[in-house]
């Protein structure tokens, strides 16, 4: 596809259309760097082979209008397209409705086509190309999967859909294989619900490509665009010639996400709307970040007390970006432990990220937190190995699975804590973790699972359970492996996060940080807002858990480990050498 020739069509297209402006009345079309960008990003995902399209955008920046251009653009240009327009209430979509033919109506000749039906329902031309209007209400969801295979969609405020299975019914009616195929689900955020978990599936997906609209690419939203004398007054007052320490973290990432410096004139508008336009009410700054996104992190709110703020977040993902890239494994399940394989795959298929090998001179803990161990909203087996040294915590393994079974996740555990050793592991105990643990002391005692009960011996020898102790009493008695309570979550989750805003804790997994941007905390609670999940920061805070507890004293009373300065480091092996090599392999060697 010639993406070049297609935006000089469409620009061409469009600068015949009159639309309605809120300032100047009917108006010929001229875009805004907003929409002049978000074309752009559209073009690029199509020269991609990339037919499936999320759009996170701000309040007022053309974004609805410029994709109402491309509806008329794109079913007018091509012949027996099967479109819909879908929107969240009756009334956006009579209003879109309307739009969309104001905008045909304008047309000249040349872009015109011959109309066979037009009325509230569909629009439909002689060259066979038609578009359907309707709402995302509970009959349309059921009509839907029933309904003509579509090869078109615009979807407008997904966010804002009152049924969810009406993503689920369009979805199905989809066609995957009609070479012009486009489909567009356009929004801005309404907190943590469907519309960002399509986000977040769609930043990990090789089919979709996600467009986030900050902003600051429009030209408008700038002192320079008010009309004197407020464009001075504003400017004067609002800007103080330096940025706050949150403005400092934004500017990093947008400078390193897209390499852009916003204008002193563009962070004085910023303060002016929310100041003065924002209104009183506590919640001002929220809903300013969700009408008015800096950054994507921005645009998905949610009410109650942020669990680490946007300075440390956005320190929290600089890091991410800047880690190196983990290798992809996946893991193949057979009836005897040793008949388990590990296998390099591309990242959608992994169940296992490694950022960092085993390395001999360190010592590690393997948290584990089976699917709804911790709480309700944690319906995922995960396992994470850190990195331990008396100052912080490193990590550098991860395995997420929503499909493993007792057994299987036990083994995952105990390859991972055999492979990275030295290590301490813990395990949370509620939901099935008490089935995990029995896997893991019957593997341990008579090698139930195995036919080599002396080499599973000798591949979990450096494993060290942990041992919880209370603080608040005189017992001396010991319990193995970690159950959580409510007041134990909110103290482990107090001082996780103590060690994240003071730099102990170093993640590398972006999972992780995001599910740490959607914590909240509500008087002594702490939990994930909406369907969002836990699963990865309850097994953060289990690894702190463990390192403050027995690590670091351990650590203590350990000589230091690592080579002399004037010994050379072996030439590591192979990636499937040093994973597979550790454990599985090793496990057929013994005998």
């Amino acid at each position: 596809m010639n993406v070049e020739k297609l935006a000089r069509l469409f620009w061409d297209f469009a600068s015949t259309a009159e639309i309605p402006s809120k300032d100047e009345g009917l108006i010929p079309f001229k875009p805004y760097g907003t929409q002049r960008y978000l074309l752009s990003e559209i073009l690029s995902a199509l020269a991609e082979g990339i037919h499936n399209i999320i759009i996170v955008k701000p309040r007022q920046v053309g974004a609805t209008t410029l994709m109402l251009l491309w509806d008329a653009f794109w079913l007018l240009k091509n012949d027996g397209l099967t479109g819909q327009f879908v929107a969240d209430s009756d009334g956006n979509k009579t209003i879109n409705r309307h739009l969309l033919n104001d905008i045909i109506r304008t047309l000249p000749v040349k872009y015109s086509r011959a109309v066979r039906v037009n009325n509230r329902a569909l629009m439909s031309w002689a060259h066979g190309s038609r578009f359907m209007f309707q709402t995302a209400g509970t009959r349309f969801a059921k009509r839907t999967g029933r309904s003509r295979g579509l090869n078109y969609l615009h979807a407008t405020e997904v966010a804002y859909w009152e049924d969810q299975d009406a993503i689920t019914a369009l979805q199905n009616s989809l066609s995957e294989r009609h070479p012009l195929s486009l489909y567009i689900w356009e929004s801005t955020a309404n907190g943590y619900n469907h519309f960002y978990d399509m986000y977040q599936d769609g930043l990990h997906a090789v089919t979709t490509r996600v467009i986030f609209v900050p902003w600051w690419r429009h030209e408008l939203y700038s002192t320079l665009a008010l009309d004197e004398p407020a464009r001075t007054k504003v400017f004067q007052v609002y800007w103080d010639g330096t940025l706050s320490p949150d403005e400092h973290s934004w500017q990093r990432e947008i400078t390193r996400r897209w390499g852009v410096t916003l204008t002193p004139h563009q962070w004085a508008w910023w303060r002016w709307r929310l100041a003065e336009k924002g209104g009183k009410r506590h919640d001002a700054l929220l809903r300013m970040h969700e009408d008015f996104p800096t950054l994507p992190e921005h645009a998905f709110q949610a009410s109650g007390g942020e669990f680490l703020g946007h300075t440390v977040m956005a320190r929290l993902r600089e890091e991410v970006g800047s880690a190196p890239a983990p290798e992809y494994y996946h893991y193949t399940f057979g009836p005897l432990i040793e008949e388990t394989g590990l296998y390099e795959t591309e990242a959608p298929l992994a169940q296992l990220k490694v950022w960092e090998q085993p390395n001999a001179y360190s010592y590690y803990i393997v948290a584990a937190d089976p699917a709804f161990g911790a709480s309700e909203k944690s319906d995922r087996s995960v396992c994470q190995v850190w990195r331990a040294t008396m100052k912080d915590l490193t990590q550098v393994a991860e395995f997420v699975s929503t499909n493993v079974t007792m057994q299987q996740f036990a083994w995952v555990t105990m390859h991972l804590a055999g492979t990275f050793t030295p290590s301490a592991f813990i395990l949370e105990l509620n939901g099935p973790g008490y089935g995990v643990l029995q896997e893991i002391q019957r593997l341990q005692a008579w090698g139930w699972g195995t036919q080599r009960p002396a080499a599973i011996e000798q591949a979990l020898q450096g494993i060290q359970h942990y041992l919880y102790r209370r603080n608040d009493s005189f017992a001396q008695g010991a319990f193995l492996q970690w159950k959580s309570t409510p007041a134990i979550k909110t103290w482990a989750f107090s001082r996780l996060r103590d060690y994240f805003l003071t730099g102990l804790i170093h993640p590398t997994s972006a999972l992780l940080v995001e599910e740490l941007g959607s914590i909240r905390q509500d008087g002594d609670k702490f939990g994930a807002v909406g369907k969002q999940h836990d699963d990865t920061v309850a097994t953060a805070a289990m690894a702190v858990e463990v390192w403050q507890s027995q690590v670091v004293p351990l650590l203590h009373t350990l000589p230091p480990r690592g080579p002399s300065p004037e010994t050379p480091l072996a030439e590591p092996p192979p990636a499937h050498e040093r994973l597979m090599g550790r454990f599985f392999n090793r496990l057929l060697a013994v005998r």
